[in-house]
C-alpha cells in the first residue's frame, strides 16, 4: 500500500472518530431545530437510530473478528462497518436534504460531490487500516444508504396523506 494512501487514511480515521461524529450530528440536529424544520429533522434522527442499531445488533450476531492484520487495534466485531453505515447514511441524507432545498444547481452538485467523497473517504480509510474487508464496508454501506432511503420514503409518504 502507497505511504500516502496510509497517511491518508489515518488522517481520516483520526478526523471522523466518535466525538466527531457525535458533534456533526449535534450541529445537524441544532439546524434543524433552529430552521424549524421538524420534519427533516425526524428523518435524520430516525435513520440515525436505525442505521446504528442495525448495524450494532447484526454485528453482535454475526460476532466477526477484525482483520488479524488491522494497522488500528480494535476490540470491537468487525461486520459491517459501522463507518461505513453512518457515512453512507450522512450521504444519503445531506444528498437527499441538498436537492429539496432552493439552492443553486451548482451549490447542489458542489454540496454532493463533497458529501460524495467524504463517504468514500471515509470507506477507503478502513480498507487501508485493514480494519475491515472489503465486504465489511459494503454491507455497512448498504445498510446506511438503505435504511435511510427507506425511512425517507416511508416518512414522505405519512406527510403527504
Amino acid at each position: 500500500m502507497s505511504p500516502f494512501l496510509t497517511q491518508l487514511s489515518y488522517i481520516v480515521n483520526s478526523i471522523f472518530d466518535q466525538n466527531f461524529f457525535l458533534a456533526v450530528v449535534v450541529i445537524i440536529g441544532l439546524f434543524f431545530l433552529l430552521q424549524k424544520e421538524f420534519w427533516q429533522a425526524k428523518i435524520f434522527l430516525i435513520s440515525l437510530f436505525l442505521t446504528a442499531g442495525l448495524t450494532f445488533i447484526i454485528k453482535r450476531l454475526v460476532n466477526a473478528e477484525r482483520p488479524v492484520d488491522a494497522l488500528i487495534k480494535l476490540s470491537d466485531h468487525a461486520f459491517p462497518s459501522g463507518h461505513a453505515a453512518l457515512s453512507f447514511f450522512m450521504l444519503v441524507f445531506l444528498t437527499f436534504y441538498v436537492l429539496k432545498s432552493e439552492k443553486s444547481r451548482f451549490i447542489k452538485i458542489l454540496s454532493i460531490v463533497i458529501f460524495s467523497i467524504n463517504a468514500i473517504l471515509i470507506c477507503l480509510s478502513r480498507l487501508v487500516l485493514k480494519v475491515h474487508t472489503l465486504d465489511q464496508v459494503i454491507v455497512g454501506a448498504l445498510i446506511g444508504s438503505i435504511v435511510t432511503i427507506l425511512v425517507i420514503h416511508f416518512t414522505n409518504n405519512r406527510k403527504e396523506t
